[in-house]
């Protein structure tokens, strides 16, 4: 028999797509495990902010659009003129999610400026 017709050599040319397709597969997977999936995204967060909270309202205009869309926070610190706030695990895979929210107020307890920013946590 020829090494060429040899049922092993036939085999070869099918199994080279599967093998392709599972190591394509494989290294999908690893991808995502370690960069991980957004479930809540910054910049999402960011704009529904934008549009929900003119500089200028009050601290309970903020605490009300904080409890609206049911995101833990701080309260009013009146010693620090900030609210903080967080939303846990908003992306899942080895690193870990966390964005973290910081309002400020002036003197007479206006908005001035607010703060988005995620941060990770490696496993």
């Amino acid at each position: 028999m020829n090494e060429n017709n040899s049922p092993e050599t036939k085999k070869r040319p099918k199994r080279l797509p599967l093998k392709i397709a599972v190591g394509g597969l494989m290294l999908l997977c690893v991808v995502v495990f370690v960069h991980g999936i957004h479930r809540v995204n910054p910049k999402h967060v960011e704009m529904t902010i934008a549009q929900g909270l003119p500089l200028g309202v009050n601290q309970d205009a903020v605490l009300r659009f904080l409890d609206t869309q049911h995101i833990a926070h701080s309260g009013y610190r009146p010693e620090f003129r900030r609210i903080y706030a967080g939303i846990d695990r908003s992306s899942i895979g080895m690193m870990k999610g966390h964005i973290n929210l910081e309002f400020n107020f002036d003197i007479e307890g206006k908005l001035v400026s607010y703060k988005v920013q995620e941060l990770f946590d490696f496993l």
